[in-house]
């Protein structure tokens, strides 16, 4: 079968290339991919600037696709099912290495064994995963829309299980990329009211987020988003920044408009370190939260949302491409001409 693999460290090294279907043990699943989105991560991994990849492997964490085959061992889970595959488990770990890995005793496992990252991957035609990362994809929720589960997982995860977002908050996302357009759809849910900040490159998007349910949407290359939020805010400035461009402007903008004892949340990554002005963190009194992948209960919570409704996710859908086309997809997302770029295997 044909997969998209990232050969060794490094700038570029990427290739499509003949690989073996992968064989499937007693508790195992295997399942014929239908979509995989890109992420940014993968971005990173094709400009060799990503920490935690192991190659060879094959990329893509953002897939859905159909059970095609079970193991012995496998319950609950059944031929034709169309589904996602969440993270497993974490191994128990003693207290001292739970205190230096981030990633231990929170009931999901690190890039050490992520898919994409070290496992076979997304893009490809077949892959295999534990019967117990199933899940299988609601009536409402077809498998175009289902390829997003892992992103808007990670929106979950920051939203709904660690901010505290309540129907009278003002609430600034900054950066109106596929998580910052789920994040202000997350926080709408909530019955917030959501302003998107983005720049001249952001024009589509910002429409696409007005078009979602944002209440103000604002280019800050022509507009001064301070004032508009202050006159929202009485004087006061944002309940709740969402920082999810991961650029120093962006950090810095968001801690301005915040208000004393606002919460600041950090979605946003960077390969890059920052200089920002820490004493507003300090002189506000701000809750600052660190958010970064998820847990199985916020795909379940994803799935649920987009389900009912609540959520939409089809829209951020941009382009489909065969695998073969992968440098024009990769470009797209790039250049921000796309949203959420998908892939899927060629015939």
């Amino acid at each position: 079968m044909k997969a998209l693999v990232k050969l060794q460290k490094g700038y570029g090294y990427i290739e499509v290339k003949d690989v073996p279907e992968p064989p499937l043990a007693p508790n195992e699943v295997k399942v014929e991919i239908k979509y995989c989105g890109i992420c940014g991560t993968d971005v990173k991994i094709y400009h060799g600037d990503h920490a935690y990849y192991k190659p060879p492997l094959i990329l893509g964490h953002e897939f859905s696709g159909m059970v095609v085959e079970v193991g012995e061992d496998v319950k609950n889970v059944n031929v034709g099912s169309e589904v996602v595959t969440a993270r497993g488990t974490t191994l128990a770990r003693s207290l001292y290495r739970r205190l230096r890995d981030p990633w231990a005793g929170r009931g999901r496992r690190g890039f050490e064994a992520e898919w994409g990252f070290t496992t076979y991957g997304g893009f490809t035609k077949y892959g295999v995963y534990d019967w117990q990362s199933i899940l299988e994809i609601p009536p409402n929720v077809d498998l175009e829309s289902a390829a997003l589960t892992e992103p808007l997982g990670v929106c979950v995860h920051a939203i709904l299980g660690k901010a505290r977002i309540h129907s009278s908050d003002i609430v600034v996302v900054s950066g109106p990329g596929p998580i910052g357009l789920l994040t202000a759809q997350l926080a709408k849910a909530e019955g917030s009211l959501v302003i998107v900040l983005g720049t001249s490159v952001d024009e589509t998007r910002l429409a696409l987020a007005k078009e979602l349910g944002a209440d103000v949407v604002l280019n800050v290359e022509e507009q001064d988003p301070l004032p508009v939020v202050l006159d929202l805010t009485y004087g006061a400035g944002a309940d709740v920044v969402c920082e999810c461009a991961g650029v120093a402007a962006s950090i810095s903008q968001c801690l301005n408009l915040a208000r004393r004892d606002a919460q600041y949340i950090q979605l946003g990554t960077s390969v890059k370190e920052m200089t920002i002005d820490f004493t507003q963190i300090s002189y506000k009194e701000l809750v600052v939260l660190g958010s970064f992948g998820y847990g199985r209960i916020d795909w379940e919570r994803g799935l649920n949302l987009v389900n009912q409704g609540k959520v939409k996710v089809k829209p951020l859908i941009s382009h489909k491409l065969p695998l073969s086309a992968w440098r024009e997809a990769f470009a797209l997302c790039e250049d921000k001409k796309g949203i959420k770029v998908l892939l899927y295997p060629d015939e």
